[in-house]
């Protein structure tokens, strides 16, 4: 059992929450790439444009590492019951989740180089990704309405 003020393992286990660190909460690089690659395999630019996945995957770097959420603190949770199927079959367990309130802002830059297949990430491609991506969301839950988001903004930077 729990001791009051702790989280048990099995709660743990459950429990979908942010990283943080002490600039507060924030999403992995990995959470905005896993976006883009499914958005765009989503409206058909990866089986269009041959490599664009492999772009997405290996040579699409997300940066910060850490993009931050501009809270220190989540600003509520929820819990539904979830049912699964086991080996000893079916359950009915409880899921925890935290989540923040828009309005965020969040800012990343997407690198990829702009030779070789890299040149099949342009400007046009991520502005359709991001467009479909604000309605299907960002994170966990997204079945449930949570992680939508509005792009306000794109802009391309060269070197």
């Amino acid at each position: 059992a729990a001791m009051e003020g702790r989280i048990s393992k099995a709660e743990e286990s459950v429990w979908t929450s942010f990283p943080a660190d002490g600039d507060g909460l924030y999403l992995h690089e990995r959470q905005v790439k896993a976006m883009l690659k499914e958005n765009a395999k989503v409206l058909g630019l990866i089986k269009a444009n041959p490599g664009l996945g492999q772009i997405l995957q290996h040579a699409c770097h997300v940066r910060p590492v850490h993009v931050l959420l501009g809270k220190k603190e989540p600003d509520g949770c929820e819990e539904k019951p979830i049912h699964v199927m086991t080996a000893q079959g079916p359950r009915t367990a409880l899921k925890r989740f935290d989540y923040v309130n828009p309005p965020i802002e969040l800012s990343f830059r997407a690198l990829v180089a702009r030779d070789g297949k890299g040149a099949l990430f342009t400007a046009e491609v991520l502005a359709k990704i991001l467009a479909n991506a604000q309605h299907s969301g960002l994170g966990a839950n997204r079945s449930q309405g949570f992680g939508t988001f509005e792009v306000t903004a794109l802009e391309q930077l060269t070197q």
